[in-house]
């Protein structure tokens, strides 16, 4: 279990956001399961990972509060994901 996931799981999810923790601490896996905390490949990933995944990345790419690079346009963050 990677960080994100165990400080997750110190507070209550319930009901369809039960997973919350799992979701988000899965978002470092690699389709080819070479990420980690769990190594899990494709077909294991759930698509709410994939999803804060993509999300991430987009928040990445764009920020502009990030001192050590500008913000990328959204029209090349989008041409990547």
């Amino acid at each position: 279990m990677g960080l994100t996931e165990k400080l997750l799981t110190k507070m209550k999810f319930e009901g369809a956001y039960k997973s919350v923790p799992e979701w988000s601490g899965g978002h470092h896996e690699y389709l080819d399961g070479s990420g980690y905390p769990k190594h899990l490949k494709s077909e294991d990933i759930p698509w709410e990972t994939r999803l804060i995944t993509i999300i991430e990345i987009y928040d990445t790419l764009t920020a502009d509060d990030r001192p050590y690079k500008p913000p990328m346009a959204l029209e090349k963050a989008f041409s990547i994901l």
